[in-house]
């Protein structure tokens, strides 16, 4: 795939890697971070409030960066996730077909449990 078919740079490029995703997971710190008291704002309205700490900013960026690249990893043969050594070791260990069905199977169901612990969480809250 192509930005906008134009460009000419692939859309699984550099930071598609881990190496890409941690540079990636370090901006987002650096965006998330100062504006923590905003986020724990929003996140109250939705009845979810929590305080968020470096430590829980820091892991949570990193784990989502990481477990993105992880799971496109199985379904894209352009990426490289561990630049720069120049392959793919995740593409092709399942058919294209079983790779989406995993991959978007394991999507599905986490947002799906993720909606009813939401829902348990409100309920408890009363």
């Amino acid at each position: 795939m192509r930005y906008f078919a134009v460009s000419g740079y692939s859309l699984h490029g550099f930071f598609h890697s881990f190496l890409g995703a941690s540079i990636l997971a370090l901006l987002l710190i650096a965006v998330i971070y100062p504006f923590r008291s905003r986020l724990e704002k929003i996140l109250s309205a939705l009845r979810l409030s929590q305080a968020y700490s470096f430590k829980k900013i820091l892991l949570a960026s990193f784990l989502g960066v990481y477990l993105h690249v992880f799971l496109d990893s199985f379904l894209y043969s352009e990426m490289e996730p561990f630049y720069p050594f120049p392959s793919n070791p995740l593409f092709g260990l399942f058919s294209a077909y079983d790779s989406h069905i995993i991959v978007y199977g394991f999507c599905s169901i986490t947002f799906l449990l993720g909606l009813i612990m939401y829902f348990y969480i409100i309920a408890k809250k009363g």
